[in-house]
């Protein structure tokens, strides 16, 4: 069985079915139940997982009060990592603020050979704080 990385559990979401996870580098993903098998070496740490299959799983960044370079440094980073994981898509929170990070972020965006698309969501998922990615 392939094994993908291993992860903590964070918060567990109980009517979509899906847990976020804190990785060892500190990136934060929500993956479905169905893609996550417990750690078998140590049940005292009954919250810890590993992901079989990160396909489609949604990675989150949180950029808000950072400078917009650190940000978009970050954000670099971010998106590496979620290629290499096979991920769909970036859900990228900057907040409202002034609005410099945000452009900074859409700039970024624009100009990635790795971003196909990128979108607010609806009000209820956050709105006009958070940037989806949607990766090559």
């Amino acid at each position: 069985m392939k094994t993908g990385v291993k992860g903590r559990v964070l918060t567990v979401d109980l009517i979509n079915r899906k847990l976020e996870l804190i990785l060892d580098n500190n990136l934060k993903i929500t993956v479905p139940y169905k893609e996550v098998i417990p750690v078998q070496d140590n049940p005292e740490k009954s919250y810890e997982v590993v992901v079989n299959n990160t396909t489609n799983t949604l990675f989150k960044v949180n950029l808000i009060g950072k400078r917009v370079d650190d940000a978009i440094n970050e954000l670099e980073k971010y998106i590496d990592y979620a290629i290499l994981k096979n991920a769909d898509k970036i859900e990228i929170i900057h907040g409202l603020g002034t609005g410099k990070l945000k452009k900074g972020i859409t700039d970024f965006l624009k100009s990635s050979d790795y971003i196909a698309e990128y979108y607010s969501p609806v009000e209820q998922s956050g709105g006009l704080g958070i940037t989806i990615a949607i990766l090559k």
